[in-house]
């Protein structure tokens, strides 16, 4: 049985102009940066707290503002990226275990060194990008 969907109802997709850039390396960068300041406060938070925040809209709105404060303003595209960059980053204290258990190894006199959180970092984000894919299919669509 098939409803009629009023036209005000149906959400329109984006579609980007000819020309319009996406993945650029200023999308990038800004969203690198945009992480990093949100992955420190993200483990400052954290920390005190323990509580982490998503870090999307932060990203998204710092990535937007900063280029814009030097006058050369992101895309709806290029924004996204940075945005999905940023939050990623942003993301990763919660995910590489730097807010829970490595903290309370550290309490238990467990010392871990600088090369080895590198590593374990490293690891994470690999298994966290190289599952990302094929688990789309199942979880997203």
């Amino acid at each position: 049985m098939e409803q009629d969907v009023p036209e005000q109802a149906v959400e329109r997709q984006y579609t980007p102009a000819p020309g319009e850039p996406q993945f650029t390396p200023r999308a990038v960068l800004l969203g690198a940066l945009t992480g990093a300041v949100v992955g420190c406060a993200n483990i400052y938070v954290g920390l005190k707290i323990g509580w982490s925040f998503g870090a999307s809209i932060i990203a998204a709105v710092l990535s937007y503002a900063t280029a814009a404060g030097v006058g050369r303003r992101l895309s709806v595209l290029e924004t996204n990226i940075a945005q999905t960059a940023g939050a990623a980053a942003g993301s990763m204290a919660g995910a590489a275990g730097l807010l829970s258990v490595i903290p309370a190894m550290q309490l238990l006199d467990q010392q871990i060194t600088w090369p080895t959180l590198v590593l374990w970092a490293l690891a994470v984000s690999f298994l966290g990008v190289f599952f990302a894919v094929p688990l789309r299919r199942q979880f997203i669509e």
